[in-house]
């Protein structure tokens, strides 16, 4: 039996995990009103990370099973999921940029039919594969237009986006703020980063490391809301 697929489900169950951990505290601590919509679209972006490498994790399962039509099926819902974080993203970067909520929604309303047009085609066309290996199972997206969609209608522009949350720093005064954003925004950039090249990625082997670089991507966010208690103290004293 492929072992390999077991322990990249694995890594990607402890990515929705983290993401999972991070969804729900970001939805369920205090704070002041004013950031309650900022952390509402954070939560909806690390929400699209969990639901990524749950179905990831689950697909892949799968697959280790035998079963590679639920690996397809899984694997375009999962896909949808990638694509959609850059709605919530470009939402909180304009809004971050201009603090102006309607601008955001336009921004984000534009990146909401690309990606509505992107799952449309990738439904319609469908993929192809697997090509199956060692440690990964792999659907190629037949329609070339699906690719192009998805790498500069929806991934880059979410990482150009998440940019504009250094901007935010400036307005930002105690340390712990500052830090916690400064995490998140490195989190959030790794996350983004790392999911293009292991969605441009032709190589197996490649593909599990670049896996456990998002899984430790992600976990930068974690500590970004739960640091170590002595640099805990130090950020709250100051």
């Amino acid at each position: 039996m492929n072992y390999g697929l077991l322990l990249n489900s694995g890594v990607s169950l402890l990515i929705a995990i983290s993401g999972g951990i991070l969804t729900t505290y970001v939805l369920v601590r205090k704070r002041d009103p004013k950031v309650l919509f900022m952390s509402a679209l954070f939560a909806a972006f690390w929400f699209c990370i969990t639901m990524v490498y749950l179905l990831a994790s689950a697909r892949i399962l799968a697959a280790f099973f035998g079963n590679y039509n639920i690996d397809r099926i899984l694997y375009q819902i999962d896909n949808a999921f990638g694509g959609a974080m850059a709605i919530p993203t470009v939402l909180l970067a304009l809004y971050m940029l201009t603090r102006n909520r309607i601008a955001g929604a336009v921004g984000a309303s534009l990146v909401s039919v690309v990606w509505a047009v992107w799952v449309v085609i990738m439904t319609v066309k469908g993929v192809s594969g697997p090509t199956v290996s060692q440690w990964h199972t792999d659907w190629d997206q037949v329609s070339s237009a699906a690719k192009y969609i998805a790498i500069f209608g929806l991934y880059l522009p979410t990482v150009l986006a998440m940019f504009s949350m250094f901007f935010a720093l400036f307005r930002v005064d105690s340390r712990m703020a500052r830090y916690r954003l400064i995490m998140t925004a490195v989190s959030m950039i790794l996350t983004a980063t790392l999911i293009i090249i292991e969605f441009l990625t032709t190589k197996p082997l490649l593909g599990i490391w670049i896996r456990l670089g998002i899984l430790v991507a992600v976990l930068v966010g974690v500590f970004g809301y739960f640091p170590p208690k002595g640099l805990n103290d130090r950020l709250e004293s100051a």
